[in-house]
């Protein structure tokens, strides 16, 4: 079951159930649905994930079209092959709340993963 639901992570309870009644496999749309719950592949946004992951994992080979689904779901996914090769090339930075009072803005160098951190010039007080 897990096996057709990623390999159309698209797909509804029904549509799932109709594809495996064609395969051969009697099972219905709500049992489906228990299936995918159990496993945690409620929505279609859960089971691309899964499929994100399982290549992660395992390197199994994702088709045009599946890459291209998990990059609009997962902008991150796009950039998996971009690496620095030197300290201060590539940086990630981004503002946090901390506290309900200050934002705290950070920067990571992906080369050395320096963290620096200091309070923003626009406190918040709450």
């Amino acid at each position: 079951m897990e096996w057709c639901s990623l390999a159309h992570p698209s797909w509804g309870c029904v549509k799932l159930s109709d594809f495996l009644k064609l395969q051969g496999i009697s099972v219905s749309s709500p049992t489906v649905q228990k299936i995918l719950i159990r496993n945690e592949m409620v929505s279609v946004y859960d089971r691309w994930l899964k499929v994100e992951d399982r290549h992660l994992e395992t390197g199994t080979e994702l088709t045009a079209e599946q890459v291209e689904k998990i990059e609009k779901i997962n902008p991150c996914f796009r950039e998996r092959h971009v690496e620095s090769s030197r300290p201060g090339e590539l940086l990630c930075q981004d503002t946090i709340l901390v506290r309900n009072r200050n934002d705290y803005f950070y920067l990571i160098d992906t080369k050395t993963s320096n963290l620096t951190t200091q309070p923003s010039q626009n406190p918040k007080n709450i």
